[in-house]
Order: C-alpha cells, then sequence, then structure tokens
C-alpha cells in the first residue's frame, strides 16, 4: 500500500477528517486530498508530525517491517506475476526491486525476486526473446540479490539462495565459483524428510503425513528427472543412441506417472530421434508431445500424488498453464531442430490448435 492510501486509512480509523489533520500538520486541506489520491507526497519534514496525529510510528506509516508473513509474501509475488502477464517481465522487475528496497529485511520476498526472471521467462517481453544479452543482463543483475541471501539466517533460503547462485555460475561457465557454493549445501547420510511421515503417521496425523510424503516425492521426483535429463544430454552428445533411448523412455515413464501435470513425456523421445536422424519415429513422437501438450494442466489437485499440497504450489492456477504453452509454443515454433517436422500437415494441424489455446485470455 502506497503512503497516500496508508494516511487515508489510519485517517478513516481514528475518525479523523482532512481539515482535522490539515491543521495539526500546518497545510491545506486540498493538499490532504492530494495525498491521499496520490497526485503528490507529503514534505518529508511533515512525516512525524502525520505519523503523530494518525496514531502511529513514522516506521509504520512508512510501512517499513523487516518480516513479511508467507501470506503478504505470497500475495506481493502474485502481484507480480499478474505485471508480468499484463506488462510484461520488465515491469513485474521493476515492481520487484521497489519491494525489496520496501521491505529489506524479508529475506523470503527478496529470493523470490532474484529468481523471478526464469520463473516467469515465459512471460517476457519480445525484446528478451529477441536479444539474449539483455535477458542475460537482467539475470546478472538478480544474481547479486541471490549472492547476498547466502549468509540469510533463514535456512531454507539459504539453501535455496546456495543452489540457485550456483545455476547462474554454471549458466556464466563460472564454474569453480559455482562447485565451491555446491560444496556448502550439507551432505546427510540419512535424510529426516522420509523420517517425519512414519512419525506422523504413528501419531495419528494422517494429514501431516499425506502432506509430507507428497512434498518429499515432488522434490524427489524432480531431482531424478534432472539427473535423466543430464545423462540423457551426455548420450545424444556421445552419439550413444541405445542409452539415450532408455534414458528417455525411463523418463517419459517417469513423468507419466509421477511427474508434475506441466511436463510432456515424450519431449525426449522426440529430441533423440531427431539426433538419430529418423524422422518418422521423430514425427511420431513429436505428435504425441503437440497431443501432451494440449493437455498440460498445472492444476495439482487433481493428482494422485500432489493433491494435498496443491495449494501451496506456487505453479498451481489456469493463467499460469497458459503462461507456459505460450512459453513451449514459442519454443516449438522457432528451435531449429523441429523446423522439418513442423511441414507435416498433422503436426501443423495440432500446432494450430495449440496456438488457439495460447491465445486465450487467462
Amino acid at each position: 500500500m502506497d503512503l497516500g492510501k496508508r494516511i487515508c486509512l489510519l485517517r478513516k480509523k481514528h475518525h479523523i477528517t482532512q481539515e482535522q489533520l490539515a491543521k495539526a500538520v500546518g497545510v491545506s486541506t486540498p493538499a490532504v486530498s492530494k495525498w491521499e489520491t496520490g497526485a503528490s507526497m507529503p514534505d518529508i519534514l511533515l512525516l512525524a508530525p502525520i505519523a503523530r496525529k494518525l496514531h502511529t510510528t513514522l516506521d509504520e506509516l512508512l510501512d517499513f517491517r523487516e518480516e513479511l508473513s508467507e501470506e503478504e509474501t505470497k500475495t506481493l509475488i502474485e502481484s507480480m506475476r499478474v505485471t508480468a502477464r499484463e506488462k510484461g517481465l520488465a515491469a513485474a522487475m521493476e515492481q520487484g526491486k521497489r519491494l525489496v528496497l520496501q521491505y529489506p529485511g524479508a529475506d523470503q520476498l527478496k529470493l523470490y525476486v532474484g529468481t523471478f526472471p526464469t520463473m516467469m521467462a515465459h512471460t517476457a517481453d519480445e525484446e528478451y526473446w529477441s536479444d539474449e544479452a539483455q535477458y542475460q543482463k537482467l539475470l546478472d543483475e538478480t544474481t547479486g540479490m541471490l549472492e547476498d541471501l547466502i549468509g540469510s539466517e533463514d535456512l531454507d533460503v539459504r539453501m535455496a539462495a546456495l543452489v540457485s547462485t550456483a545455476t547462474r555460475y554454471m549458466e556464466r561457465g563460472r564454474f569453480d565459483e559455482a562447485e565451491d557454493l555446491l560444496g556448502q549445501l550439507p551432505q546427510q547420510p540419512v535424510d529426516s524428510r522420509h523420517l517425519l511421515p512414519s512419525l506422523y503417521l504413528m501419531k495419528g496425523e494422517q494429514e501431516k503425513m499425506l502432506e509430507y510424503t507428497e512434498r518429499n516425492l515432488l522434490q524427489d521426483v524432480q531431482n531424478i528427472m534432472g539427473d535423466l535429463r543430464g545423462r540423457h544430454a551426455v548420450f545424444l552428445k556421445e552419439q550413444e543412441y541405445d542409452k539415450a533411448l532408455r534414458c528417455a523412455g525411463d523418463y517419459a515413464e517417469l513423468v507419466r506417472r509421477l511427474g508434475p501435470p506441466v511436463l510432456c513425456p515424450s519431449e525426449l523421445l522426440t529430441d533423440t530421434y531427431l539426433a538419430m536422424g529418423d524422422e518418422e519415429e521423430a514425427a511420431r513422437c513429436f505428435l504425441d508431445y503437440l497431443e501432451e501438450l494440449l493437455e498440460v494442466h498445472s492444476d495439482y489437485g487433481q493428482t494422485l500424488y500432489y493433491s494435498t499440497i496443491a495449494g501451496k504450489i506456487v505453479s498451481a492456477g489456469y493463467d499460469t498453464c497458459l503462461d507456459i504453452k505460450r512459453s513451449l509454443y514459442r519454443h516449438i515454433t522457432f528451435c531449429e531442430r523441429y523446423q522439418s517436422l513442423l511441414k507435416r500437415p498433422e503436426i501443423a494441424g495440432r500446432l494450430e490448435q495449440l496456438n488457439a489455446q495460447t491465445e486465450q485470455k487467462p
């Protein structure tokens, strides 16, 4: 909330008229009206008298707080998401930078803002799609935020910042620095995450047990998928196509059975057959890929294994699902390796369906 709105809210809360506030701080009534509508701002020397008259502190008047609740943080991040969709990524990042300045002690908020460009790359303005250097500049600017959080007192924030910063370093070829950061992550011989569900089951707290098993499963599946994609990339590079096919097949089966609903099982199979030069099989898998993409959704509540935590997963929401489809549609249509497949009539038809979906309004 901006200063003018806070002045108005506090004034009405304490049943103070604009005339009374104006008289107390030595300004005209229209001046107070302009503050409250955002047409102007009070002089800095007037802030303390305004705070006293409104029975609050200067910090409260300026909404200066070291901490934000989880719900408040989610609300602010969602407002950035809306801005990104309606006005573009650049406008959303400017909003995020202002929020970080407004709440300098809110490490969770800073973490979200720091990782926002990668989370919301699918909403990026055309300028970011056409100029990779500009998008990389944005990543470099927010990497500084993540570096600051490596010393956070919040363990979850610190661990997330370590991983995110190390990933950014790897993308920029700063491999030794990335290795140093990853070495700071705790190496646990026993993962307590998998003991807690048993504890809650014994205590009869079934809801907690379900929530923890779903959190564990989602994290573990995402880790396995990342490992499989990494191995698949190596097998393709080394032209070990039998291994690449096995890896792509295992990835597809994992996604179908346990993967988040925002993923498409046939993606790696398509890439494998293209690398092998088998365009017929590649076209068959690519058609499956497009069919899967048409059915992609981000409502984890419809899934067997993640329904309990669905409301706590950041990506949940129909509008986010459309964003993901728009991003993948752009990727497919601009990706060089798919160009020969796009000329096939059956694929062109499915692509038109996908384009029609992406043009829907959230």
